[in-house]
C-alpha cells in the first residue's frame, strides 16, 4: 500500500512539472511576443511622423516646396506649377522618388500617401490599404490640411 501512494505522488509531481513547462512556453511565445510588436509599431509610427514633417519644406521645383504644391493641388486648378506640370502632376512624379528610398529601403515597408483638406482627400499615391498610419496636420491661411502615410509589410 505504501508503494502505491509513492507512485501516485511521483505521477502528481511529473504532472505539475509538465504544467509548469507548459506555462513557461505559453508565457514566452504568447504573452511576451506582442510587447515587441508594440514597440516596433510605435517606432514605425514615430519614424513616419518625422518623415512627414520633414517632407513639407523640401523643394519641389523653382524654389517651390512640397507644401506649396500640396496647397495648390488642393485648390483643384490645373495651372502650370512646375514648368509645364500642374502641382498634382509634379507631386505624383516627385514624391515617390523621395518616399521610396526612405520607406522601402530603410524601413523595408510599402506605403500609400494621402493629402486631405477639411477631411476631403485631394491627392493620393495608392499602395497599402491597411497598416500603421501616421499623419501630420498643418494649417495654411486658416485652412486645415493633413498628410498621411499608411505603412505595411512587403
Amino acid at each position: 500500500m505504501k508503494r502505491h501512494g509513492q507512485i501516485e505522488m511521483i505521477g502528481l509531481v511529473i504532472l505539475v512539472v509538465i504544467l509548469i513547462f507548459g506555462a513557461l512556453f505559453y508565457l514566452r511565445f504568447h504573452v511576451l511576443q506582442p510587447v515587441q510588436a508594440t514597440q516596433d509599431s510605435t517606432l514605425v509610427t514615430a519614424q513616419g511622423y518625422h518623415l512627414l514633417s520633414a517632407l513639407l519644406p523640401l523643394p519641389l521645383c523653382d524654389k517651390k516646396t512640397i507644401k506649396d504644391a500640396l496647397i495648390h493641388c488642393s485648390e483643384g486648378t490645373s495651372d502650370a506649377f512646375c514648368a509645364d506640370l500642374s502641382s498634382c502632376q509634379a507631386l505624383h512624379n516627385r514624391l515617390p522618388t523621395i518616399l521610396e528610398p526612405a520607406i522601402d529601403h530603410s524601413l523595408g515597408l510599402q506605403y500609400s500617401f494621402q493629402a486631405r483638406s477639411e477631411n476631403a482627400v485631394f491627392f493620393q499615391i495608392p499602395g497599402c490599404t491597411r497598416g500603421i498610419s501616421p499623419s501630420y496636420p498643418f494649417q495654411e491661411s486658416g485652412k486645415n490640411y493633413e498628410i498621411a502615410l499608411t505603412l505595411c509589410k512587403n
